[in-house]
């Protein structure tokens, strides 16, 4: 992804009534991840800190867990 200028998407995602607390993001609109599930371990360093930036509550949130 070097040299790939990416963007952060959420909210363009299916919603789906049934499930709470599911939090899902992509950055090319073709790989979908899960806040819970992904963050940070199933990214790429430039993807996290794009997420990480953009996001500086999730990223507080985990970063008390490690």
């Amino acid at each position: 992804m070097k040299n790939m200028k990416m963007k952060f998407f959420v909210d363009i995602l299916k919603k789906n009534v049934d499930t709470f607390g599911e939090h899902l993001f992509t950055f090319d609109k073709k790989k979908i991840y899960n806040l819970f599930a992904d963050y940070p371990q199933n990214m790429s360093k430039e993807e996290v800190e794009i997420f990480s930036k953009e996001n500086p509550y999730w990223r507080e949130f985990f970063r008390f867990g490690k």
